[in-house]
């Protein structure tokens, strides 16, 4: 008696698309903290402009998931811009996103 085995393969979006390499990462990580110096602190609505790239320095040096950057950045109103700004650098390091944390600022330094 033969048996008939159906095996059903799951692949999640993340594992299809091309992550950044640790030198990419680390390219991307120095040019976030040489623009520092150079973006205004506050925005002109007076958000924490610092805050939000330092948020994007931590997920690229830690190399963060998607579930501790909640939990790190998990106040709904205080956090929501700095969490937005780690997770567009989530998204870039995943490959979800093709614009690099970096380049994002070019915009608030010219």
């Amino acid at each position: 008696m033969s048996r008939k085995v159906t095996i059903t393969l799951i692949v999640r979006l993340e594992d299809t698309l091309p992550k950044k390499t640790a030198a990419e990462i680390v390219a991307e990580i120095k040019r976030l903290q040489a623009q520092r110096k150079l973006i205004p602190v506050l925005t002109l609505l007076g958000d924490d402009n610092l805050e939000a790239l330092d948020a994007q320095v931590k997920v690229l040096i830690e190399r963060m998931s998607e579930k501790s950057i909640w939990n790190y950045w998990h106040d709904e109103v205080i956090d929501q811009r700095v969490r937005y700004n780690a997770m567009l650098a989530y998204w870039w390091m995943t490959g979800f996103e093709n614009e690099s944390p970096a380049d994002g600022w070019i915009e608030v330094i010219t």
